[in-house]
């Protein structure tokens, strides 16, 4: 005898209103990923209403100038949880092709060996944006 039992549900979010948004950057932290980096934010809502992820990873080079800039994925917080939030950084592509920087200007080159410095900026509903910051190191590629 064979039996299937099958249950479908639905996740609805209900924004009650005015309570005030109590989150917090927890920890920003570098964790490699197939075809780069991701940089990973710990954020915590203490809160009783749902908060939406938004804002800017800049990383800057060892001058201080531009290499990559990434938006911040739209992921719901919810109330009193935690969560990771990561954004993606590639290094270089596959085809050897220039990558983009995200900001509408001219490609990038892949990102050259050395120490860079991440900066995460995030607005969870708080007056302030939130800015967090850790360091990259990019390794020069294993050659084979």
């Amino acid at each position: 005898e064979l039996a299937f039992k099958s249950r479908i549900a639905t996740l609805i979010y209900i924004d009650t209103g005015a309570a005030p948004a109590m989150t917090e950057l927890l920890d920003v932290r570098v964790q490699p990923s197939a075809a780069g980096v991701d940089i990973v934010a710990t954020v915590k809502n203490s809160g009783r209403r749902t908060v939406r992820t938004k804002g800017t990873l800049v990383l800057y080079d060892a001058a201080g100038s531009v290499a990559r800039e990434a938006a911040v994925p739209d992921v719901p917080l919810l109330p009193e949880s935690e969560r990771e939030v990561a954004v993606p950084v590639a290094l270089s592509t596959s085809s050897g092709q220039a990558l983009s920087t995200g900001s509408g200007q001219a490609p990038a080159a892949p990102l050259a060996p050395g120490l860079y410095r991440a900066e995460l900026k995030l607005d969870l509903g708080l007056p302030a944006i939130i800015i967090g910051e850790t360091p990259v190191r990019i390794a020069p590629p294993v050659r084979k």
